[in-house]
Parts: C-alpha cells; sequence; structure tokens
C-alpha cells in the first residue's frame, strides 16, 4: 500500500519535524542546570563571606593576645615562669601560624571553586541565550510546520506519554475518531508505520 503523501520523503521529513520537536522541549533541562548552577554559585559566595568573618575573628583574638603577652613580658617576673610563658608563647604562635595556613589553603579552594563556578555560570547564560534565540526564531515556524503536519494527517499525538506511541486520527468527513497505542518495543517502525497507515486510509 503506498503512502498518503506520495513518497518516502515525507514521510522523513515527518519524522526530522518530531526529532526538531523533541530537541526544543528538552532545553528546559539545560534552563534548570543553569539555575542550579546560579544557586551553587550564591551558596559559595555566602560561604565565602563566612570564612572571612571566622578568619577576622581569629586574627582579632590573636592580635589580643599578642598585646596581653607583650604587656605581661614587661612585667617583672621569676626566670622559671618567664621561661614557661616563653613556651607558652611558642607554642600559641605555631599554632596560630598552622591555623593562618589552614585557612590560607582553605580560601585558596574555595577561590578556586568559586572561579569555576563562574566560568560555568557564564557558560550556561550563553547556552540559555542561544536557546532563547533558537526558540525565538525556530519554534513559530516549527508550530506552524507540526500544525501543517496535523492538518494534512489528521494525527494527534499524545507527547506526554513517552514509553508509548499514542495518539489519534480524526476524519471530520467520516466523523469518527481512532485511536492507537503502539508499544516499539514489541514493534518495528516498519510495522508501526504500516499501522498507521492502514488508520489513514
Amino acid at each position: 500500500m503506498a503512502p498518503p503523501f506520495g513518497s518516502d520523503a515525507t514521510l522523513a521529513e515527518c519524522c526530522e519535524l518530531i526529532d526538531e520537536m523533541k530537541t526544543i522541549y528538552s532545553c528546559a533541562d539545560d534552563v534548570k542546570q543553569v539555575a542550579l548552577t546560579m544557586r551553587a554559585y550564591e551558596d559559595l559566595v555566602e560561604a565565602c563571606n563566612a570564612k572571612e568573618l571566622l578568619a577576622k575573628d581569629a586574627v582579632r583574638g590573636w592580635t589580643q593576645r599578642a598585646t596581653a603577652a607583650t604587656q605581661r613580658a614587661q612585667e617583672p617576673e621569676p626566670l622559671s615562669n618567664h621561661r614557661q610563658r616563653v613556651n607558652d608563647l611558642d607554642e600559641q604562635r605555631k599554632q596560630a601560624e598552622a591555623n593562618v595556613h589552614f585557612l590560607q589553603r582553605e580560601a585558596h579552594e574555595l577561590g578556586e571553586t568559586e572561579e569555576r563556578l563562574m566560568a560555568e555560570g557564564v557558560q550556561h547564560q550563553h547556552q540559555q541565550h542561544q536557546l532563547e534565540a533558537v526558540q525565538v526564531q525556530h519554534i513559530p515556524d516549527v508550530r506552524y510546520e507540526l500544525s501543517l503536519y496535523t492538518h494534512i494527517t489528521k494525527i494527534n499525538w499524545h507527547y506526554e506519554v513517552t514509553d508509548q506511541v499514542q495518539g489519534h486520527l480524526t476524519d471530520s468527513h467520516a466523523g469518527s475518531v481512532k485511536h492507537f497505542d503502539l508499544d516499539p518495543n514489541t514493534m518495528s517502525e516498519y510495522d508501526m508505520v504500516n499501522h498507521l497507515w492502514g488508520l489513514m486510509v
């Protein structure tokens, strides 16, 4: 039985149109990814600000301890106490240096992460702009082609069903509606096309 469109090229064009619609409707996933990246960037900025406040508080505390130690060092005290105080101060200095190195390393890692997320954010924004441009330029044409395709074939697809090929054909002259529900796991594309052609004739 020959297809009602006249040639296999028309069927291939219809399949290409359906694939293009699927690609455009998948743009929403990219938009969600952009939103997730921007939210991660905002969380990172908040974490960096918290770390900066923590570092300032630590430096302020070390400065106060150093000032108090300097004042105590100027006061006369027994030699044994002085040596013990010097040892304690040396231990505090070593601990302070270790804390500073830790905070510097953590700040460096946060900075690298922030730069990476900023670069990804810029990239996703660029992709979003491209997607928006594609939607503005091509969606009206695709909608027109899809409307024309539906008008010619009388097929209305149920796009919300993803694991089956579902839809219905309307025949305004005969006043009938033919439903179809095909399983791509058990039927080949050739069999499904033949089945649809059989409904249209």
